[in-house]
Order: structure tokens, then sequence, then C-alpha cells
């Protein structure tokens, strides 16, 4: 603090914000300059336009046909007027599903986000959102039921685990901003790829009995078909161990697990340690890494073999689709998740969290720069295998 306020030259606040910047993100910058507390972090011309800043749109990333749709919902929002976004629909040159997915973009950025805000004069005035109600309702941009249900839910703020909120940290905006992208990319796409995240999010109860992708295989199977025949134990919490030679205890040890006390003397084994029968692979369905402190532990940073990158990215388009099931479906998304959980959304977004802090030190980027990187990506979806392939191969 007396660095930068005693040497007299700014250079030592530009330097220690741009490293703010790169870790935490620009709103988080943003926010420091409400605070009183922090008034020394920045240069007196930087406080002077402290009320003109505004939230970053990442959904920029999106392209020039996005940027369009959105200063005409932008325009229909504040005129009550949405002829322009029928008209600019009907010009714009790209595929329809795209049209239509940038579109959606529009409502959450110019309309939804509206309700961050904690000064609820700023939310959304009704007449704005019966316009917005009545041009979903007539269009035929919305071609079906669920979408059109989806694009008025995103104008009222009613989306439950996708809902915005003021309270909510920029990091879990910008995971919001991100699954709502991922919601339009699901809802519009064709790509075969999409098919199993589709089925999470739009139709959970279809995957109660499927195994997810990066979640934990049953490592104690894989374990008896590299050591072969042993004798395996459980120690008293439940972790498993082997005894070799003859298979019964000859020394006391303890779990490296749990610490637990494990073995025996002279062929006794002490109590709660016993024998167990391992009988074929016992790995999970459904969501089984459990809370998101444990991310960090050994045992959960395996990847299966894949590069840290893609193995994150996956898990992380996984409980995004996850979350937009929670948002249908509740109780379908509770019966996937094992242990039981009693909130879907906050368990959801604690992974999430994780999710995007694991990306951003693999990739070696700041938090803009990795939510532009998963802009870019879940965007990508919606491309044809090739052309996805080498928009990825650029980013990584």
């Amino acid at each position: 603090m007396d660095l930068c306020t005693k040497k007299g030259n700014d250079w030592y606040r530009i330097y220690l914000i741009r490293k703010i910047c790169s870790q935490c993100g620009v709103e988080f910058v943003q926010k420091l300059l409400k605070e009183a507390e922090f008034s020394w972090l920045f240069p007196v011309e930087i406080v002077q336009q402290n009320e003109h800043t505004s939230q970053m749109d990442q959904y920029l990333v999106c392209g020039e046909n996005y940027k369009i749709f959105r200063d005409a919902v932008g325009k229909a929002t504040i005129e009550c007027k949405t002829d322009g976004i029928e008209q600019t629909y009907q010009k714009c040159g790209s595929p329809p599903f795209k049209k239509t997915v940038h579109l959606l973009l529009a409502i959450f950025r110019e309309v939804t986000t509206l309700y961050r805000s904690e000064n609820q004069n700023i939310y959304p005035k009704p007449e704005q959102c019966q316009a917005m109600d009545d041009f979903i309702t007539a269009t035929k941009v919305f071609d079906s039921p669920a979408l059109k249900n989806f694009a008025k839910l995103l104008v009222y703020n009613q989306l439950g685990a996708l809902a915005v909120r003021p309270d909510y940290s920029g990091a879990v905006h910008s995971i919001l901003e991100l699954s709502i992208h991922m919601a339009a990319v699901l809802f519009c796409g064709n790509e075969a790829i999409l098919t199993p995240l589709k089925q999470l999010a739009l139709s959970p109860a279809n995957m109660q009995n499927a195994f997810l992708p990066t979640m934990p295989e049953d490592m104690l199977a894989v374990a008896q078909n590299a050591l072969g025949p042993l004798q395996w134990y459980l120690c008293p919490n439940g972790h498993p161990c082997t005894i070799g030679e003859c298979g019964q205890p000859m020394e006391i040890s303890k779990c490296v697990d749990c610490g637990a006390v494990i073995g025996g003397e002279n062929h006794r084994a002490v109590q709660g340690f016993a024998i167990t029968q391992i009988t074929g692979d016992r790995t999970q369905t459904g969501h089984v890494l459990g809370d998101p402190s444990r991310r960090d532990n050994p045992d959960m940073l395996d990847t299966k073999n894949m590069s840290p990158a893609p193995f994150i990215l996956t898990r992380l388009l996984t409980h995004m689709a996850m979350l937009l099931g929670a948002s249908k479906d509740r109780p379908s998304i509770l019966q996937i998740i094992k242990p039981a959980i009693p909130d879907p959304g906050a368990f959801l977004m604690d992974h999430l969290l994780k999710d995007m802090e694991l990306l951003a030190k693999t990739l070696g980027k700041g938090a803009d720069d990795t939510v532009s990187t998963v802009h870019l990506i879940v965007s990508s979806l919606l491309e044809p295998h090739q052309a996805r392939q080498c928009r990825c191969r650029s980013l990584f």
C-alpha cells in the first residue's frame, strides 16, 4: 500500500492491477473500485471514471452477428418495440440455428443480467418483459415450445439454478454466462457430440443408469488385475489393502487412506480388519466425484490417459449440462449424484468453480482468458466435426 501511495508513480498500481486482473478477472477489479478501502489501489483517473464502468460482455467472442442481435434486443427492450429483432433475424446471413443461439445470448445479456443489480430500479420493467414475452410467443425464430419456454424464463430470470442474483460473485456470474451459452447450444445444435450432454441437460431422467465421462473408475478392480491373486482386506473404515505370501496378517500397520489400525499378529487380524472378496468391476453410474473439496486429493487427479486440459474441459461441460438439468428436472439430477446431496445447484456450482480453477492453472491463463477460451469451445460445438477440431487445436 505504501509503495503505491507514496512513490508518486502510478506504474506500481498499474502492475498490481494487471496481476489481479490476470488472476481474478476484470469484473473483480471493477468490484474493488466500489470499495472505499481499496481506493489507494487505483490511479485518480480510474477512480473518476468508476461510475461509467460496466460488466464485460464475454459473448462478443461469438462474433459480429451476436453483437448485431445484442444491439437489436437492447433497442427493443428500451423502446418496447420488437420489430427490429425480427428484421435483424431475416437480414443476418448465418444458419438459422446459429441465429437462434445468438438471439438467446442477446436476451440473457440485455434483459436477464439486469437482475444482477442490487438496485431493483434497474430491473426490466413489466411492460418491457411483456413486449419480449409477446415477441417470443409470436415469433417463428423459436420453433419449439421448449425453446420458447426457455427464452421466456430468461426474460423473467426464472431459470432456477441458472438464475442470476445480486449477491453472486463475479466468478459465479461468469459460470452462469457459460452455462446459458451451453444451454443455447444444446437447445439449437444438432451435432452428434452433443447427444449425451443434451440428455443430461434436457432429459436427465434418461441418464439415471448412465456412466458419465471423467468419473472415477473402480481402481480396486484395476489393481486386482494388475497384482494378480492376492488376499484382499478392508480396514475398519472400508479402505482396501492386500496381504501377500500366505495372505494372513503377521504385523500391525496403519491404513494409508485413513490411518486406522490394520493387520494383525500370528494370523490373527486386529478388530475391524476383515477379508473381502472382489468380484468384477464395481465402477458406479452417475456423478460420483463427491464433495468438490476432495478434487485436489491424489485419488481424484487421474485423467484416464487424457491430456489434462481436454479432461477438465469434458468435466466442465458435463457439470454445465447437469446444472441446466437441475433447473429443469431437479429430482432426476439428485438421483444421478452419489452420495446424496441436498442442493444440486450449489453442489454443481462448487464443482464448476473448481473446474475453472483447474483449467486456468492447466492453460496458464488468467480468469478472463480462461472464460473466453471456454466460450469459444462451447461455440465451436455448433460446427461440423472437422471445423470444430481445427478451432480447438488453435486454442490449446
